[in-house]
């Protein structure tokens, strides 16, 4: 729950790390996550009958250093280049 003193503002329900649902007033959005092993490569969020995808990327380590509604060549090879290997 997100709170503004006694006001709860949203409820946010997860499913692992794949889905949630989150209500806030009448307004009901749906994330769906998407996961290849341990890397999340994008989210796409439905409110009513919109559908909203963001790219995620991340850096060596896995920290999200950039989001983006366009991908880009290559955003979705789960395993990068090994270096040094």
């Amino acid at each position: 729950m997100q709170k503004t003193g006694t006001t709860v503002d949203s409820t946010i329900y997860y499913v692992g790390r794949l889905f949630e649902k989150e209500t806030a007033g009448s307004t009901t959005s749906y994330r769906h996550h998407v996961l290849v092993g341990d890397r999340m490569l994008a989210t796409v969020t439905r409110i009513g009958t919109a559908n909203t995808t963001q790219y995620l990327y991340q850096d060596h380590q896995g920290s999200v250093v950039e989001v983006s509604r366009m991908p880009r060549a290559g955003w979705c090879n789960p395993w990068p280049t090994m270096h040094g290997a």
